[in-house]
């Protein structure tokens, strides 16, 4: 029935309706489909939920991805590994935003990339959800090289379980200096080996950068990324002032730079 409707019709359909796992089973049925299916729209901005809620396993989600990792722009996926975080970074090539939510663990090999291969990311967000633990077991070193291996990266987000040592992360960043001055924000639930010296250290390397947040209690857990953005902007408005500032204490560290 769908092959009796008008082109614009079904594309309408493909387009507008259809999951980007619906879209992968549906281009196997025809030729004419998966034409529809294949168009570079369909696959620009794709979320990608995992079957029955458990986390995804590589093959699954190779046979999404595959034939369209080219024009992929934006991925936003639930229930993830270090195998499927690692192989979205190295395989799809024009990726400019990422967005986790829900795990259970992911490692320094979720962030490891070849040697020489530089990202076109310009933001990626870790967000922990409700129902996992939400652990992110990256070390300092790793987030610094991985920062500096996205030399066009505006926006990093760990809203999650986590612990980045500052001194050791700081010092990777400091040899590397120029290779990057497009980070704007960084936002880690965790201000464990920080203080306010560290942030003046970043906005050195960093000069460009309007917002650092350290705010251990974003790793409690959120529905979605919306629910999260409107907390941290929350804890933050709570303490604003019309000039720049950099607070810190019991709670968080907060360094903002922002034009009122």
């Amino acid at each position: 029935m769908l092959l009796n409707l008008p082109s614009e019709i079904l594309l309408y359909i493909i387009c507008s309706f259809l999951s980007s796992k619906d879209l992968a089973s549906l281009r196997l049925v025809s030729k004419i489909l998966c034409h529809y299916c294949d168009d570079p729209s369909n696959w620009k901005f794709i979320y990608l939920e995992p079957p029955n809620t458990k986390l995804w396993q590589l093959n699954e989600l190779k046979s999404i991805i595959d034939p369209h990792k080219d024009h992929i722009y934006s991925i936003h996926i639930w229930g993830v590994r270090d195998s499927i975080v690692q192989y979205i970074l190295s395989h799809c090539s024009k990726l400019k935003h990422l967005t986790i939510c829900g795990w259970t663990t992911l490692s320094d090999h979720s962030l490891h990339l070849a040697p020489n291969q530089l990202l076109e990311l310009k933001s990626i967000k870790l967000i922990g959800s409700a129902n996992r633990t939400n652990h992110v077991s990256i070390d300092a070193y790793t987030l610094a090289k991985f920062i500096l291996q996205s030399p066009q990266l505006n926006h990093l987000v760990f809203g999650c379980q986590t612990h980045v040592h500052a001194d050791t992360f700081l010092s990777e960043l400091e040899k590397q200096p120029s290779r990057s001055h497009h980070l704007k924000s960084f936002t880690l639930a965790t201000k464990k080996t920080w203080n306010k010296d560290h942030l003046v250290r970043f906005v050195d390397i960093y000069p460009m950068i309007e917002r650092i947040q350290l705010v251990p209690s974003a790793a409690k857990g959120f529905n979605d990324t919306y629910s999260f953005d409107c907390w941290i902007a929350q804890q933050v408005n709570q303490i604003m002032t019309d000039q720049p500032f950099l607070v810190s204490n019991e709670n968080l560290i907060i360094y903002n730079n922002t034009v009122q």
